[in-house]
């Protein structure tokens, strides 16, 4: 028997009878007519309306307890508080996970601040020196800051009124100056590793690089003079380009070789580039007329196209599609 079916059976039953039954209890005994019948039976009529009393009254009450809890976990704060080295503006409405007073480790939580998961600011306040409309730590390792106007953050041109994504631990997550730049949306135009981004641009912190993409962009993005979609380029520390890849918006031949929209394209190494048709790209070899093994990719040199060599792509670590 299906234990946990039965008792929710149950459970629906119960509150039909008890929402459906007490009004209808109610109406019979305000008419004559069907009144007599029922206090011809006082001790059944009495059990039922006790039955039904009983669900309606505990149902609302827990639902006036839910209620309230919510409210009290959903504040609106009166004044300035300081949770660990987070401060909350008055005015803010904060959301708690937890009203508990201690927190897993039996350390205080001042009204369950300490379990904060969000909270929306009614004016920019700063957080590690960065202006915020709203905070978000729903899903750690990672908080999320809703930005007031552009902003630099970590080196970065971020677009104000996107989401900024922080490095954030459960230790850290009230210690906002040791949280860590994570993802970001650029602002439109921004200029990094000598290229122009449109607009929805991401950028993001993989341990010590930098990814940039082009994400949600309408527009393509000109990489080292080739017109690309679907661009990712990688970055150092110190933002010197590491390596890129994408799509070719346009048509590109390369020494005897032509290569069609769509086909990708990486560089790996400075002064090279490696090219990988899918199944569908007519790839072909302008001075043989031969086109390229299906999943091969090949390798020649930028200034002068030379080939470098043609390789299977399992050997190249490239996805065949």
């Amino acid at each position: 028997m299906n234990f946990p079916a039965l008792f929710y059976a149950m459970f629906w039953w119960f509150l039909m009878v008890g929402f459906i039954g007490l009004p209808v209890l109610l109406i019979m005994l305000c008419i004559p007519a069907w009144r007599r019948p029922l206090l011809r039976h006082p001790r059944k009529v009495g059990a039922m309306a006790l039955v039904c009393v009983s669900v309606v009254g505990l149902t609302s009450y827990r639902l006036w307890v839910d209620h309230r809890e919510r409210q009290l976990r959903n504040p609106t704060l009166d004044h300035a508080v300081q949770v660990g080295e987070l401060t909350l503006p008055a005015g803010a409405s904060v959301h708690l996970s937890t009203l508990e007073p201690l927190d897993e480790k039996g350390e205080p939580q001042i009204h369950g601040l300490a379990s904060v998961r969000s909270a929306e600011f009614i004016a920019p306040h700063a957080i590690a020196g960065i202006k915020v409309s709203a905070l978000k730590m729903y899903f750690l390792p990672e908080a999320e800051l809703l930005l007031v106007g552009d902003q630099v953050v970590d080196g970065w041109p971020c677009a104000g009124g996107t989401w900024l994504k922080m490095s954030v631990t459960e230790e850290t997550r009230l210690q906002p100056e040791r949280w860590r730049f994570s993802a970001c949306t650029l602002v439109a135009g921004a200029q990094i590793a000598g290229e122009t981004w449109p607009a929805q641009s991401r950028i993001y912190r993989e341990g010590d690089e930098y990814t940039v993409s082009d994400w949600m962009a309408r527009e393509p993005v000109s990489v080292r003079g080739i017109v690309l979609s679907s661009v990712s380029v990688t970055l150092d520390q110190q933002h010197r380009l590491l390596r890129w890849d994408g799509q070719l918006e346009n048509p590109l031949t390369v020494g005897d070789w032509q290569y069609p929209h769509g086909v990708r394209v990486a560089q790996n190494s400075p002064g090279t580039l490696m090219f990988s048709p899918s199944k569908s790209d007519a790839v072909r070899n302008l001075r043989t007329g031969k086109g390229l093994k299906l999943n091969h990719s090949i390798l020649q040199r930028q200034s002068d196209g030379s080939v470098l060599w043609i390789k299977p792509n399992a050997e190249v670590n490239v996805i065949d599609w």
